[in-house]
Parts: structure tokens; C-alpha cells; sequence
């Protein structure tokens, strides 16, 4: 027994201050490590603070929380935007609902076209000034089977 409390008596206190670093030093290098995930925690609030979505949604981009920038670009009608970020998450619908929202009628076309929708693909075109986007719309009103619609649009672009 005397042993044992001379060892403790003697490297205790070593035991002790290396576990006291050891505590910091894992502590030091989290709150170091978080650094960038604070500062940009930090910009978020004040970008929505200050009521600027786009600014948020990008900060969200950079952190990768995909689904909250599409969320806050649609709050604050950034829609073109949300429209990219649902293509990489995967999401042609809502990126198709999105484009369209934003006025980027050729991109949104594209996704309805993709996701076996002609007529609205054809409706997206038709707002189009381009006449290569009329002649699609025209194809597009074909397949589905809007032929009047498709033969105003090829007289209309002169293509008959």
C-alpha cells in the first residue's frame, strides 16, 4: 500500500496537469476548427437581418445547406437562383417551377420538355421573342397535340 500512495504522491500531479492539457488543448483546437462555421453563422444573421436573401442564400450555398438557400432565394424571390439550386440538389420539378417564376422561360422549357411535359414546355417558349424558341414551341405544341396553337406559332414565325 505504501507504494502506491508514494506513486500517486510523486506522479499525480504530472497525471493531472497533462490531463488539464490535454482538456484544453482538445477544447483550443474545436473553437479554432468552428472558426469559419461562426463567421459565416454570423453573416447569415445579418444578411437576413438586413433583409438581403440573396446574400443569405449564397452564404448557405458556401456551407452547403443546399435546401435552406433554395428556401430563403424563393422567401426572397431570387427565384432564377433557387432555380440553380434545385438542379443540383436534383430537383428538375421545382427548378422548372423556379425558372419559370424567374422569367428564364428557355431553361424552364428545357425541364418541363425533360420531364414529359410539352404543353407547358410550349407555353414557357411561347413567351419567348427568339424565334428559334417559337419554332420549339411549335414542336412542342405538336407533341402534345395542340396543333391550331402550333400552326399560329410556325405562320406567325413565317415557317409554313
Amino acid at each position: 500500500m505504501e507504494p502506491l500512495i508514494d506513486a500517486l504522491t510523486l506522479h499525480g500531479p504530472k497525471v493531472l496537469f497533462f490531463v488539464v492539457v490535454g482538456l484544453l488543448a482538445r477544447w483550443g483546437y474545436r473553437w479554432l476548427s468552428t472558426r469559419d462555421e461562426r463567421a459565416a453563422e454570423e453573416e447569415l444573421r445579418a444578411a437576413l437581418a438586413a433583409g438581403d436573401h440573396r446574400a443569405a442564400g449564397d452564404v448557405q450555398v458556401r456551407r452547403g445547406l443546399l435546401r435552406e438557400a433554395s428556401r430563403i432565394y424563393e422567401r426572397g424571390g431570387e427565384h432564377g437562383r433557387a432555380g440553380r439550386v434545385f438542379l443540383k440538389l436534383g430537383e428538375e420539378r421545382s427548378a422548372a417551377e423556379s425558372f419559370a417564376k424567374a422569367g428564364e422561360h428557355a431553361q424552364a422549357a428545357g425541364l418541363f420538355r425533360k420531364l414529359g411535359e410539352p404543353l407547358r414546355a410550349a407555353e414557357q417558349l411561347e413567351r419567348s421573342a427568339a424565334r428559334a424558341d417559337k419554332l420549339l414551341a411549335a414542336d412542342c405544341f405538336r407533341e402534345a397535340g395542340e396543333h391550331l396553337r402550333a400552326a399560329r406559332l410556325l405562320q406567325d414565325a413565317e415557317e409554313y
